[in-house]
């Protein structure tokens, strides 16, 4: 805000001509309080004593009465003299408070004209230094008022948030009030220009607060983008690009907004400039002959550009173009348009941020159920569903559910003579084969180790016994890894599930069979068998993560 001066309440012209046209506005506002008073008092949850309600009316009135004869008496008239500025500006205060507290500030212009209405008398009359200290007071005050007024924690929170977004608010309308007021009492031409330009610039800011918003709540970085080049042209640009460059002669356009049907510059122009310099790059007709070609076989007349993203890899530049037959752009636009950038890449690095962390969420869901080297679904996924699939069974009805437990023979010694990193290779090439092999609603996963479990669904009719045989047959197929052949077989156990199975149970007794299958020689299928008496902790508890198999491969 621009600092007037002082004026220690004199009557200038300038001051006079001001304040006059303050009168009328000042007879709605309390013809409208009074009427709120009267008719609608306490709304909004405001409660009201009557004799607060009566002193109000009674204060309204008179001051009506006191603009009228002021307004009939003219300048030097006893009322007038009586009505000092500081007089002026503490009932405009109180008509503002009041008016703000018994209706939605959100109301309209209304709401603002009056909050804006002490600010301008104390501009006035004292310049800009009072007006902001008024400022500051009145919304101190309707702030304090409104949290004090509050019945609930919520709704006090409310009023904070409203309250502090009025703060910004009033500092924008301040200063255009500064700007206004001195213009006039330095009698400057131009002052229906200057009015426009503010009333330009508030849009333009209220602009860009919108825009702001609605970016921030979008998570997809391209559509921050799109959404953000459709809103340049409202800070006086005619057409308008973002630009990538992902390599040293490499560009694309990311999102455009464009009218008319001329052709736009090349996506070097600007751009280069614009992220070598990290600054806002503006050029005009006039500047250069190369800068005049350029905007002249484009038809422009000038053209800005500035950086909103750069990582190690990518750079992103917004250029804004103005056609030849628009008027010169303003100051104001191209602060606007600045500020406006910054918005767009914050919104832009938000969103890149979302989408991150997003990624990063999906990542360790997939990695809490999935097995790391070979992609298969690990422990934890096929305790899970083995419980799912063995608690759909009703009553007496057991489960449509066999379990394979596979043991690869002769990994152990693969592993020992090739080393660690082709065993790995040879885990994951058998898990390659059994997931060609194993379609849904079947399922294949890597309970750890050179050890797999294949859940099958038997309500499909399958021959599980034949099934296992495949699975044996292609576990035996020579595996190539590097320069080695290696043969591995593979011993399988099968347990089918029974009423009241769990999965600790089934996958107990298919570590039972696959055992014996193991003794009896391997590479070979063998399905389990009750036997009285034998417990199957017997055998390997494989249930339990830290027990490993004393015998492998």
């Amino acid at each position: 805000m621009e600092n007037s001066g002082a004026f220690n309440g004199d009557s200038s012209s300038a001051v006079s001509v001001l304040e006059r046209a303050l009168d009328p506005v000042r007879l709605l506002t309390l013809f409208f309080l009074i009427l709120l008073l009267t008719t609608r008092f306490g709304a909004g949850d405001q409660q009201i004593g009557s004799d607060v309600r009566i002193g109000l009316i009674g204060i309204s009135v008179g001051y009506i009465l006191a603009i009228g004869v002021g307004l009939r008496g003219g300048e030097n008239s006893i009322v007038d003299r009586l009505l000092h500025p500081l007089v002026r500006v503490g009932l405009d205060t109180l008509v503002a408070l009041m008016v703000l507290l018994l209706v939605d500030t959100a109301a309209g212009p209304l709401a603002w004209l009056v909050l804006a209405m002490p600010m301008l008398t104390a501009n006035i009359h004292y310049g800009s230094f009072a007006a902001v200290i008024t400022w500051l007071a009145m919304s101190l005050s309707y702030l304090g008022l409104s949290i004090l007024s509050a019945e609930t924690e919520g709704a006090a929170n409310d009023a904070l948030g409203a309250g502090i977004q009025q703060l910004f608010a009033l500092l924008i309308i301040a200063s255009g009030v500064g700007v206004v007021v001195k213009s006039v009492r330095d009698r400057v031409e131009g002052t229906d220009s200057a009015l426009r330009a503010a009333r330009s610039r508030s849009r333009q800011l209220s602009g860009i607060a919108n825009s702001a918003q609605t970016m921030a709540d979008i998570d997809e970085p391209l559509a921050v983008l799109s959404h953000a080049v459709a809103q340049i042209p409202t800070f006086g640009f005619t057409d308008a690009e973002i630009i990538e460059r992902f390599g040293p002669r490499e560009y694309r356009v990311l999102a455009a907004v464009h009218k008319g049907d001329r052709s736009m510059p090349g996506a070097e122009v600007l751009t280069d400039k614009a992220i070598e310099t990290d600054a806002l790059v503006q050029v005009s007709m006039g500047e250069s002959l190369i800068t005049d070609q350029v905007l002249h076989l484009h038809d422009y007349r000038s053209a800005a550009a500035v950086t909103v993203h750069e990582d190690e890899t990518t750079s992103l530049v917004v250029r804004a173009w103005l056609e030849s037959s628009r008027d010169p752009l303003q100051t104001n636009d191209i602060r606007s348009f600045e500020l406006y950038a910054t918005q767009v890449a914050t919104a832009y690095n938000n969103a890149l941020e979302v989408q991150r962390l997003e990624k990063r969420s999906r990542d360790l869901a997939w990695e809490a159920d999935h097995d790391a080297l070979t992609g298969l679904a690990n422990r934890a996924q096929l305790m899970r569903i083995l419980n799912e699939r063995l608690t759909a069974g009703k009553g007496s009805t057991p489960a449509s559910l066999s379990l394979m437990f596979l043991d690869l023979d002769g990994f152990k010694a693969a592993n020992d003579t090739h080393g660690h990193l082709i065993g790995d290779q040879v885990l994951i090439e058998i898990a390659r084969r059994l997931t060609r092999l194993i379609e849904r609603p079947h399922m294949i996963g890597r309970l750890g180790g050179d050890e797999f479990l294949v859940v099958t669904d038997t309500s499909t009719g399958i021959d599980v016994n034949l099934f296992a045989q495949r699975v044996v047959d292609a576990v035996s197929q020579p595996l190539r890894i590097a320069e080695a052949v290696i043969h591995l077989g593979s011993s399988v156990g099968v347990a089918a599930a029974s009423v009241g199975t769990t999965p600790d149970e089934i996958l107990q007794h298919s570590d039972q069979a696959m055992y014996t299958a193991k003794q009896q020689g391997g590479n070979q299928v063998h399905h389990y068998r009750h036997v009285p008496g034998v417990s199957p902790a017997a055998f390997r508890v494989v249930a339990d993560p830290s027990v490993r198999r004393g015998v492998s491969g």
